[in-house]
């Protein structure tokens, strides 16, 4: 990650990933892909559960 200040008022930082930062972007993706497909399953399990409880 590399920082930059902005020398004005009001202040301003920016944050940028380095080269080797951005190498990490696939296991993010991955792991973001991953939290997306488990989500869905859990909002099936408790749509499902929703409906049990209304029988």
């Amino acid at each position: 990650m590399r920082r930059f200040d902005y020398q004005q008022v009001p202040p301003k930082v920016e944050y940028a990933l380095t080269e080797q930062g951005q190498t990490l972007f696939p296991m993010v993706q991955a792991i973001h892909v991953w939290g997306e497909n488990h989500a869905r399953r859990c909002l099936q399990i408790h749509q499902s559960s929703l409906l049990k409880e209304e029988m």
